[in-house]
């Protein structure tokens, strides 16, 4: 019979790490270089980097006593970390978002693998909760950080959701220029550009502490002196987005800041009753065409299936495409034929989508080479079906891509756009769609089905990407 008496070892560990009796390692720790004791021959059986570290030879050594300076740690964070070498133990419901974030730093420097992949999997669990208590805290740190790459992109789909995290933190005028451009560059935020404006406005006055924080009671130098702080934010800012109260409360007042062609366009804009360029929104989040079925998210994974990458790689901030709406009906009788035919003929790619009558199920494809003459059919590798289970839940959709390019699309008789040979999806004016695969995969369209509303988009690579 075995016993086991692990808590009584780990005790005794922690007693050594707490004693430091017989210790042969030192550790300069942070920025004033806080002295911190171990033994090497713990730190080299635990640890890989520290393995390593003394077999090479590359700690200091100086009167029988290793050397190692980390400034670049944090004296708590390093103490928790060197606890759990020593220990196999830590407690993290105590600690805030940046701490945990520079655990997992530490621990991937000093190779300690069960703590990083412990740390992050309660990062993963606690995301939200975290990122609200310190939400500029945690930007800082992971901006720019190549362990961090993908949880940049997952703290960003939150922020789209609540962008109220970051711009109203009563610390957001402490982030840096770099990181407010990239913040900037996000294409989705449920906020009223304006209040984004306002918190630009609040971060560009904060670099001139000696200034009125009134910017109208800024002198002329001073507000010259403000437009260079803001030269590249504003061109980030969606201007479009605002309405004729936001131009005249939140614009006018502060024009020196902006030139005078981008003062005169919007002044066009809202004045101009000739002008039919104007948006009904006020969000990035809901700048995507006024489709009644789609949101950003759908944008995503179409972004996604066209550029053929895996289903996470484009997120609702970052995908390189514009879906400009062309074309939408509620289907209650049948289409004019010449008003569809002019839709597409406007366009090259497109994106044709609809919504299956008594059902929350959408079906379409895409053409990236527009559609030819009647009966005539054209070539592309690139075109695809697809199909959303639910439109409420991104991850039911699936998308098949052609098999036969030779007949990927074209017109019918009819003047309807037509997929595959199949057909695989005649789109027909009458909202009595069919299926029936042939060019491109089965992937669970119905073989016959009526619509209830049909929408045409332009699909337009963005080159600021």
């Amino acid at each position: 019979m075995t016993e086991e008496f692990w808590a009584d070892v780990i005790g005794d560990y922690e007693k050594l790490f707490d004693s430091e009796e017989g210790c042969d390692t030192i550790f300069y720790v942070g920025e004033n270089g806080n002295v911190v004791r171990a033994h090497s021959i713990i730190l080299r059986t635990r640890s890989l980097y520290f393995r390593t570290a003394f077999t090479g030879k590359r700690a200091d050594r100086n009167n029988g006593m290793f050397t190692f300076r980390k400034r670049n740690i944090d004296l708590q964070v390093f103490k928790i970390i060197l606890k759990f070498i020593y220990c196999g133990s830590i407690k993290l419901t105590d600690l805030q978002g940046p701490e945990i974030l520079k655990i997992i730093m530490g621990a991937e420097e000093f190779t300690v693998r069960p703590l990083i992949n412990y740390v992050k999997k309660f990062l993963n669990e606690n995301k939200l909760q975290l990122l609200v208590s310190q939400p500029i805290e945690i930007f800082k740190i992971i901006h720019k950080n190549s362990l961090f790459t993908k949880l940049w992109d997952e703290y960003l789909e939150i922020i789209c959701e609540k962008p109220e995290i970051i711009f109203s933190s009563k610390k957001f005028s402490s982030i840096d220029e770099s990181l407010l451009k990239d913040l900037l560059k996000c294409k989705a935020y449920k906020m009223d550009e304006s209040k984004i404006w306002e918190s630009v406005l609040k971060w560009g006055i904060s670099k001139h502490p000696t200034f009125d924080q009134n910017i109208i009671n800024l002198n002329k130098e001073q507000f010259k002196l403000l437009k260079v702080t803001l030269n590249d934010i504003i061109p980030l800012i969606k201007f479009d987005y605002f309405d004729s109260t936001d131009v005249y409360q939140k614009i006018l007042p502060y024009k020196k800041l902006l030139s005078k062609e981008m003062v005169n366009n919007l002044l066009k804009k809202f004045l101009d009753r000739s002008d039919s360029v104007r948006c009904s929104h006020r969000t990035r989040f809901h700048k995507f065409g006024f489709s009644t079925m789609l949101t950003p998210y759908h944008y995503a994974v179409f972004a996604n299936w066209i550029d053929k990458e895996p289903d996470t790689h484009y997120k609702i901030h970052n995908h390189p495409y514009k879906f400009n709406l062309l074309f939408s009906e509620h289907v209650d009788k049948e289409l004019n034929s010449q008003v569809i035919k002019s839709v597409f003929n406007k366009v090259k790619a497109t994106l044709i989508v609809a919504r299956i009558k008594n059902s929350n199920r959408l079906v379409g494809g895409y053409n990236p080479n527009g559609f030819n003459e009647q009966n005539s059919s054209r070539f592309t590798r690139d075109s695809f079906l697809f199909t959303f289970k639910d439109k409420n839940e991104v991850k039911s959709g699936r998308c098949g891509y052609v098999n036969q390019p030779e007949s990927a699309v074209y017109y019918n008789e009819k003047l309807e756009p037509v997929f595959g040979i199949g057909p695989d999806l005649s789109c027909k004016n009458d909202g009595n769609w069919t299926s029936n695969p042939s060019s491109y995969p089965s992937i669970g369209i119905p073989g016959n089905f009526k619509i209830l509303h049909y929408e045409v988009f332009r699909v337009i690579k963005d080159c600021d990407v």
